[in-house]
């Protein structure tokens, strides 16, 4: 199968690697599908077992009566539960409101079905989110692999740096990876806020409380700054803060992003692209200038470090919330 490893280098292997080995991305291919997985890939199952419970915290803070409840929620249109949320449907804002007014009758309950709803798709959000970062960690490593250098670079033994729409592209799912690691701090916040703070009337349609809530009002929950949380203020959470606010409010945090390619022996051994300076989480700055490059430190490392590491912070954090709030 064909299998990726850390230092940019594809090769073919027969075996698939265990968690005790260094870190690969490998791909199986059958006839109808493709299934990829890489060393410590165990978090991304247990990550999505634990959000499921959080559907049932949810429901759990505003129904008692789970007979109740279910009967109910089979009586409601498809329009009712969907509508707003998924392209799957295409109701209007004008027809879901008027089927609500038709159900309001014999569904007494009804807003507070929607309120719930909205809660939970904070809840999928985070599950979605989940998946475009994995397929950015994926593609970054499976993307480097496959870029070249002119044939006549080959005959040295030597460092080379190239800058080229491939290049452009890989870090595009570099930067993608760390937005989508950020705005799961935004919906966290949310999924806390509205846990520490429901709704006690339903008598219209509601607006989430957390609906002007992001990051920056992580203060506002009783959990910020809690051990081992994504709420700790922490080296790798300030990173992905720098890292996407550099991307998001100015552009890129490389300048012609480069991919650096070891040869030896006529042949390439190792590609990779650089991660900047950072002091104590955050860019090192010098006025207008904050892409410093003098550490080495490599993107294919660093990857694995950050995304292992905020996804243990992430598990720790449902589970705290499945069992104290």
């Amino acid at each position: 199968m064909k299998t990726y490893h850390i230092n940019g280098i594809a090769s073919d292997n027969d075996y698939i690697y265990t968690d005790g080995d260094l870190f690969t991305v490998q791909i199986h291919t059958s006839e109808s599908y493709q299934t990829f997985f890489y060393t410590g890939d165990c978090l991304v199952r247990e990550l999505d077992c634990e959000l499921v419970s959080l559907y049932d915290k949810f429901r759990d803070l505003y129904f008692h009566d789970l007979d109740l409840y279910y009967k109910n929620l089979a009586n409601i249109p498809i329009g009712i539960y969907t509508g707003g949320h998924s392209s799957e449907n295409s109701i209007s804002k004008d027809d879901f409101l008027t089927i609500k007014d038709k159900c309001d009758s014999f569904l007494p309950d009804l807003n507070k079905y929607i309120y719930l709803g909205d809660c939970q798709y904070l809840v999928s959000t985070v599950q979605n989110l989940i998946q475009s970062i994995e397929h950015c960690f994926i593609q970054y490593y499976i993307q480097i692999s496959e870029v070249e250098l002119p044939k006549n670079l080959l005959n040295d033994s030597e460092t080379y740096d190239c800058s080229s729409p491939k290049s452009m592209n890989i870090m595009f799912y570099v930067e993608t990876f760390f937005t989508k690691m950020y705005s799961i701090l935004d919906m966290m916040v949310k999924i806390v806020y509205e846990l520490e703070n429901p709704v006690a009337s339903f008598s219209s349609i509601t607006k989430l409380k957390c609906s002007e809530k992001l990051w920056g009002d992580k203060k506002r929950i009783t959990i910020n700054g809690m051990a081992d949380s994504i709420f700790e203020d922490c080296e790798t959470i300030r990173k992905i803060e720098s890292l996407r606010n550099e991307a998001v409010h100015n552009g890129s945090w490389e300048f012609r992003p480069k991919i650096f390619f070891r040869v030896e022996n006529n042949a390439i051994i190792e590609r990779y692209m650089l991660f900047p300076d950072f002091d104590e989480g955050r860019l090192s700055t010098l006025k207008n200038r904050k892409h410093f490059f003098s550490s080495g430190t490599k993107i294919n490392d660093a990857l694995v470090e950050i995304h292992s590491e905020f996804y243990k912070r992430l598990l720790f954090t449902i589970k705290y919330i499945k069992s104290h709030i």
